[in-house]
């Protein structure tokens, strides 16, 4: 991966460009990503009722169409949907993805961390990392919201 640089071009989208792919995100009135463009193509994000990314939907099986699907349970991420299997997601107590296993039960992915978060082991099969946070392929950063919460 290349240089990393952020513009602020408001709170509606942002873009990231590294010198070897331009990155272009659109977030809505929520601060949510609701679209990402990475060379042309673009993966949209669909959310469910309680703010949690539901489906992306993008390229992969021609021109466009549904690529993952998430599950959730109190909260928490229970299994994605992605190439045509069924993958469950262990977690430890930090909330950290430690392991993904497919529908037979065998394990698909391992993952370590270290203290801080920088993934030793493992392969980027997953979005959800260190403490559950969704990780961007192309920044390698944290996928937080764009606005901050504020208590009233």
């Amino acid at each position: 991966m290349g240089d990393v640089h952020f513009l602020d071009v408001g709170c509606a989208d942002a873009s990231i460009i590294t010198t070897d792919t331009a990155t272009f995100l659109v977030y809505d009135a929520r601060g949510r990503r609701v679209r990402k463009t990475v060379g042309g193509a673009n993966t949209d994000f669909i959310y469910g009722l309680s703010g949690n990314v539901v489906a992306e939907w993008g390229p992969g099986c021609g021109s466009s169409c549904w690529t993952v699907g998430y599950v959730y349970a109190n909260g928490s991420l229970l299994a994605e949907y992605q190439s045509r299997t069924t993958f469950f997601v262990h977690k430890d107590h930090l909330g950290s993805t430690r392991m993904l296993t497919r529908m037979d039960q065998s394990v698909y992915d391992p993952m370590d961390y270290l203290p801080f978060g920088q993934q030793t082991a493992g392969d980027t099969s997953t979005t959800h990392k260190f403490t559950g946070k969704e990780r961007d392929s192309e920044s390698g950063l944290p996928i937080i919201s764009l606005k901050g919460k504020r208590k009233l």
